[in-house]
């Protein structure tokens, strides 16, 4: 019993530590950058860089397939990476009482809170959108950022998720060509061709 009460206020200690390097960094920065970073927490940063900041956190199954994810509950942050190699695939936020993400906001203004009218007027429409379980998620891909909804209860209409994705551009026609081609990518084509159509980066 001593020994699981040590444990607890030790992560207590760890999620108030880290809780005070957030709000000491948002007093500098409150941007959320879509397609880069929520403040000190950056996509091109490893996974180990931002256990270092925010301390240890929860290890979960990720995303996809090949991925993990890494939550902080208590600061509602998860981010999911590639245990291979390190790299942070997205990271995530969401409105908590214990967490200073209600401060972060986009250049557009989009922040914890905001408005359905509000988004659409400052982002457009999405480029996809996906309802589930009272959330609905508007997907802009493209910039880099996705965005979750209420649907219901006291918060309903207004932003209660935020998540930076590495940005997703569609290149040349999107058509797939069964035996020829995905779009810009031929079957055959040179493999150094292949990696300049791609780009750099996951979706890049």
């Amino acid at each position: 019993m001593r020994n699981r009460r040590h444990r607890l206020i030790k992560l207590a200690t760890l999620s108030f530590t880290a809780l005070a390097a957030i709000s000491a960094a948002a007093k500098a920065d409150r941007l959320i950058v879509p397609g880069e970073r929520i403040g000190p927490l950056r996509l091109d940063a490893k996974v180990g860089e931002i256990v270092k900041l925010l301390g240890p956190g929860t290890l979960r199954p990720g995303g996809w397939s090949f991925s993990k994810m890494q939550t902080w509950d208590a600061m509602g942050v998860w981010i999911d990476f590639d245990p291979g190699t390190g790299n942070v695939l997205w990271i995530g936020t969401e409105a908590s009482g214990s967490g200073p993400w209600a401060e972060y906001s986009t250049p557009e203004g989009i922040r914890s809170g905001a408005r359905r009218d509000d988004v659409l007027a400052a982002m457009g429409s999405p480029e996809r959108t996906v309802s589930a379980g009272g959330l609905t998620s508007f997907y802009y891909d493209s910039r880099g950022l996705r965005l979750t909804l209420a649907d219901t209860g006291p918060h309903a209409g207004t932003v209660r998720e935020i998540r930076v994705v590495w940005p997703s551009v569609p290149r040349g026609d999107t058509l797939i060509v069964p035996g020829r081609r995905i779009s810009t990518l031929e079957v055959g084509m040179p493999i150094d061709r292949a990696l300049t159509q791609l780009g750099d980066g996951y979706h890049r």
